[in-house]
């Protein structure tokens, strides 16, 4: 008799664990006319959403294509209203942001032109180009404190930019730091030894710091790699005017 209690106990446990197993997989996947109709709205709303960012994406690259015809067709106010449309579908899209700065620069708005390439750095940090371009629209903007420190930027990421060592050669003699200047030209060369114009630009640091033997060796380097260059006649003159004060 007891055995079969046992045995009864045991089957209405295992009815019971049954019916609370099944109530649990109830709540879990709920069956019901309102679970079904949940399930179906949230199947339509990721379809619709994946559909959403395709069309995004397809838009935005056929903007960006239109936009670099244009702005290649020297059209780049045309061009900047379709990077600004690019930006607005695809927020991380580096290229427009980068090309839309150049837009900027070719129409002179060097602010704006700042603007867009911070916009790219929020997005990628590490930049090179984007930090060159700010460089440049600073300068043109004439703040070449912050001309100078974002081509350094760039020079830190890309080392061997041997065009961004010049500029922040130009840079440092625009604020007179000339040592400072000597030492980014010395960086062009050692890149690009046959870069008279880097050997010009050392001359004239040299030349500021009243370092005439150095600014003449510069020069004559300078004209010895292009004698008819474009800066030959003026380096010429340069190594005239350091003759004359040898004489004094």
């Amino acid at each position: 008799m007891r055995g079969k209690r046992k045995q009864l106990r045991v089957v209405g446990l295992a009815a019971a664990g049954v019916v609370v197993a099944v109530s649990v997989f109830l709540c879990v996947y709920d069956f019901g006319p309102e679970g079904k109709a949940k399930a179906d709205a949230e199947a339509y709303a990721s379809r619709t959403s994946r559909v959403d960012a395709i069309s995004r994406e397809n838009e935005a690259f056929a903007l960006y294509e239109s936009a670099r015809s244009l702005q290649t067709a020297g059209l780049h106010g045309e061009a900047i209203v379709k990077y600004k449309r690019v930006v607005s579908l695809k927020p991380d899209h580096v290229e427009a942001y980068l090309s839309l700065g150049s837009a900027y620069g070719h129409l002179g708005r060097y602010s704006d032109e700042v603007w867009a390439y911070k916009q790219l750095l929020a997005v990628k940090p590490d930049h090179a180009d984007a930090y060159v371009g700010m460089g440049v629209a600073y300068s043109n903007l004439k703040q070449h404190h912050n001309s100078l420190a974002s081509l350094k930027r760039a020079v830190a990421i890309k080392p061997d930019l041997v065009y961004v060592h010049a500029a922040i050669g130009g840079s440092c003699g625009k604020l007179g730091l000339f040592t400072d200047a000597v030492a980014a030209y010395k960086k062009v060369i050692a890149l690009k030894p046959r870069d008279a114009d880097a050997h010009v630009g050392m001359g004239m640091a040299y030349s500021a710091l009243r370092q005439y033997a150095q600014a003449e060796a510069a020069f004559k380097k300078a004209i010895a790699i292009n004698p008819n260059g474009k800066s030959a006649m003026f380096t010429r003159e340069r190594l005239g005017k350091l003759a004359k004060r040898s004489e004094q």
